[in-house]
């Protein structure tokens, strides 16, 4: 059974020839599972070959399972040097253990020639785990007429907001991290993804990251949220990785990747953020750019909608139903290259009392399944503890999109027990060029 959570779209597409990501752009993609641990290991590999100098952006998303309490660890290289953030998720303590999704992001400036872009997997204390199939590396050759990245360069304090008395919509304090300038032409489109790496020091909780411009977090249909439970059923240290589509900015803004908490009742977390979370802006240049449809709630850091019942509850898919949670059209125009890069986002969360089982992020395009697999399992007793799933593809090579409409899926699934398993709806579905 397909079920359809929300389906109207929003398209935007500039109607030009130009095309901002380069033909050389190249995807990789892990066709069957590979242990990993206790060295280091080189999961994928890309080569790009650059006519000059140019900004290349760079996302691998994937899941990573556990065979043992491994401390697993992702990132990306360029040329043999780390780039971007370290993916770090830290089972050695956890008393539930469970397959996680990862992201990395970053970009880079290269100069012309050839260059070589590798994802690594390792284990920072010498037990093994598994990178799961359908894990990928995305390399988008000159991605926005302007890209900027930053870090925190080390890593922070102890991080511990005061979120006592607040409600799932109050707008949160939260602290600034990395701020970047976005310098927008006339009602240019921006487009910002981070990928961030919390470390639990002190009491648990939920951290949360967003990116927030001038100060403010974004409403729902303008950014995702992150939120990784951190406690002894969970992980300690996990990865944090949102994205923000703003359709039309004009003039200098500030945007931010900030963090906070949820304010759930009796929670009082506190955290620090590793040095090597990264956040990336694109800006200007992009000719093939949108997202699909998502509420504008302007705070609503708990919007979620039921994907699976194993116990009939009302108004909720059964269990392994397939659930759309979002769709929209790509439309690439005359003379474009049909390079463009994909990416969907959700957040997971059971009940307390429930058994567990899996939930499932992935695309299609045109009906054709498209890119990594997102997945986080859950187990009682902590069924109840959110998680963040990512999926993405880029299009390039020979499987680069035809001038015309495509139809972009993001599709969520389930196996296990649940009473009702629920996913967010903010930003969940992008693309650019």
């Amino acid at each position: 059974m397909r079920t359809r959570i929300l389906v109207a779209s929003l398209c935007l597409a500039i109607s030009a020839t130009a095309s901002a990501g380069e033909s050389t752009s190249a995807y990789a993609e892990l066709a069957a599972d590979r242990v990993v641990g206790p060295a280091d290991v080189v999961v994928l590999s890309n080569s790009v070959s650059l006519a000059q100098n140019a900004w290349v952006y760079l996302q691998s998303d994937g899941r990573y399972i556990p065979s043992a309490a491994a401390i697993a660890t992702t990132r990306i290289f360029v040329d043999g040097a780390p780039v971007g953030n370290a993916s770090v998720t830290d089972w050695s303590v956890s008393k539930s253990p469970q397959q996680h999704s990862y992201n990395n992001i970053a970009a880079v400036f290269l100069g012309a020639g050839n260059h070589t872009i590798e994802l690594h997997a390792s284990s920072q204390n010498s037990r093994s785990f598994t990178i799961g199939a359908e894990s990928n590396l995305s390399a988008l050759v000159n991605p926005a007429a302007a890209v900027a990245t930053g870090s925190p360069g080390a890593d922070t304090g102890v991080i511990a907001p005061n979120v006592a008395g607040m409600s799932s919509t109050s707008v949160l304090p939260t602290t600034n991290l990395v701020n970047l300038t976005v310098n927008a032409g006339a009602g240019q489109p921006v487009v910002a993804l981070s990928s961030a790496r919390i470390f639990r020091w002190g009491n648990a909780g939920d951290p949360l990251t967003t990116v927030a411009l001038d100060g403010g977090t974004l409403p729902n249909n303008q950014a995702s949220w992150s939120d990784n439970d951190m406690y002894e059923y969970a992980e300690n240290q996990a990865p944090f990785f949102t994205q923000a589509f703003v359709p039309s900015l004009t003039g200098a803004h500030t945007a931010s990747l900030v963090s906070t908490a949820l304010p759930y009742a009796g929670e009082n977390v506190q955290y620090r953020v590793g040095g090597d979370s990264t956040l990336v802006t694109l800006t200007g240049g992009m000719s093939v750019v949108g997202a699909a449809s998502a509420p504008t709630d302007p705070h609503n850091v708990t919007n979620y909608i039921c994907i699976a019942t194993s116990q009939g509850s009302a108004g909720c898919p059964a269990t392994g139903s397939d659930v759309i949670v979002t769709e929209g059209d790509i439309v690439v125009p005359a003379g474009h290259n049909g390079v463009v890069l994909v990416s969907g986002k959700t957040r997971i969360q059971a009940d307390a009392s429930d058994p567990g089982g899996q939930g499932f992020l992935y695309l299609t395009i045109d009906g054709i399944r498209r890119g990594s697999l997102g997945v986080q399992q859950l187990a009682s007793p902590s069924s109840v503890s959110t998680r963040t799933l990512g999926t993405s593809y880029l299009a390039a090579g020979a499987a680069a999109l035809t001038p015309g409409v495509h139809h972009v899926v993001l599709h969520a699934s389930t196996t296990g027990s649940f009473i009702h398993l629920a996913m967010t709806r903010d930003l969940p579905l992008i693309w650019f060029d």
